[in-house]
């Protein structure tokens, strides 16, 4: 699983870099979670969205509330759904202010 999560997290990093204005986004893993979040300077973590493994080579894109993570329905590959995050949501993705 450890592999796993660490090529996971480096696919979502390769889709950010090859986008530009989203150096603040960090990526971590947990389990068969990728979230994409920014810290700000006091070292507040800020979530922006995360992926949720469904099957092997499908995830699942969820947003955060106030509360916890609410899923969007877009399922896709993981470059399939940075690329959606990026096009269809950038509201999700500005720095914190």
């Amino acid at each position: 699983m450890v592999l796993e999560a660490k090529i996971a997290k480096e696919a979502v990093e390769l889709s950010l870099r090859k986008r530009s204005g989203l150096s603040h986004i960090k990526v971590r893993t947990r389990g068969d979670i990728v979230t994409l979040e920014s810290v700000d300077e006091e070292g507040i973590k800020y979530p922006h969205a995360r992926f949720k493994r469904r099957t092997v080579h499908i995830w699942c894109l969820q947003m955060p509330t106030k509360r916890n993570w609410e899923p969007t329905f877009i399922e896709g590959t993981l470059s399939q759904l940075v690329d959606v995050l990026v096009d269809k949501f950038p509201w999700a993705l500005r720095p914190v202010q």
